[in-house]
């Protein structure tokens, strides 16, 4: 792939605020899960709005939180690091 294209697709990227994604899984939820209208009204992929919709269904708003990039708990580390030693 070359660098025009990658560049392309970084641009075609959209971001959206938690506040965004309630918006747009509510409208596709109002609207009987058409997830083709919610993608065509917010310009984001079926795909997208399918993966908002089923976190959401799964574990309600904190579904929709961005957890890239989160650093992990001391809790869960501490365990991590028992595991290994243990082995």
């Amino acid at each position: 792939m070359s660098i025009i294209k990658i560049q392309n697709r970084i641009n075609d990227i959209i971001k959206t605020t938690l506040d965004e994604r309630i918006e747009i899984v509510g409208f596709c939820i109002a609207n009987n899960f058409n997830y083709e209208l919610t993608s065509n009204k917010y310009n984001i992929s079926y795909n997208q709005i399918y993966t908002w919709v089923k976190k959401y269904k799964q574990n309600g708003y904190e579904g929709l939180e961005d957890r890239r990039g989160k650093a992990k708990s001391l809790e869960s580390m501490d365990k991590n690091l028992i595991y290994l030693f243990i082995l």
